[in-house]
C-alpha cells in the first residue's frame, strides 16, 4: 500500500500547477462549449420536429389522395351510368319527343320526371327543383335560369 501513495503522489507531482487565471479561461471555455452543445440539441430538436410533422402528413398524404381518386372515380362512372341518357335527350327536339331520366348518384331516377321534353318545358318551379335535388345540381335563379341549368345538365337541346 507504501507503494500505491507513493506513485500516486509522484503522478500528482507530475501535474502541472494552474494558476487561478488558467482556472478561469479554462472554465470559460468549458462554459461555451455547454452553450454551444445546447444550442445544438435546440436546433436538432427543432429538425426533429420538422421531420415528425413531415412523417406525419405523408401518412395521411396517401390516404386522402385516395379518398379524392375514389371520388373522381364516382364521380367518372356516374357520368358514364348517364350519358346513354343524355344522348337519347339531344335528340329530343319537338314538344312530343320522349326523354329519358339518367340515374341520380343512388343509382334511382327522380320522382315525377317528365316523360316528354312538352312535359319538361312545362314543369312547375316546385318540380324543378326537386329533380335539380335529386341529381344534386344548385338550385339558383329563377325558374327560367332552373329550367336551363337542369336542360343542359339533361342534355335536352334548347
Amino acid at each position: 500500500m507504501a507503494e500505491q501513495v507513493q506513485a500516486a503522489s509522484q503522478a500528482v507531482a507530475m501535474i502541472p500547477a494552474m494558476s487561478a487565471v488558467a482556472h478561469e479561461s479554462t472554465l470559460v471555455e468549458v462554459i461555451a462549449r455547454l452553450e454551444s452543445i445546447e444550442r445544438q440539441q435546440d436546433r436538432l430538436h427543432e429538425e426533429f420536429n420538422e421531420l415528425k410533422a413531415l412523417v406525419q402528413q405523408t401518412r395521411e398524404g396517401p390516404e386522402r389522395f385516395e379518398k379524392r381518386l375514389d371520388d373522381q372515380i364516382k364521380a367518372f362512372n356516374l357520368d358514364q351510368q348517364r350519358l346513354p341518357a343524355r344522348l337519347h335527350n339531344a335528340t329530343a327536339s319537338k314538344g312530343p319527343n320522349p326523354i329519358k331520366a339518367p340515374p341520380t348518384a343512388s343509382g334511382k331516377t327522380p320522382k315525377n320526371f317528365p316523360n316528354t321534353k312538352g312535359e319538361f318545358e312545362h314543369l312547375t318551379r316546385e318540380r324543378y327543383e326537386t329533380i335539380m335535388v335529386e341529381y344534386g345540381i344548385p338550385i339558383s335563379g329563377d325558374i327560367t335560369a332552373k329550367r336551363d341549368t337542369l336542360r343542359s345538365f339533361l342534355g335536352i337541346p334548347a
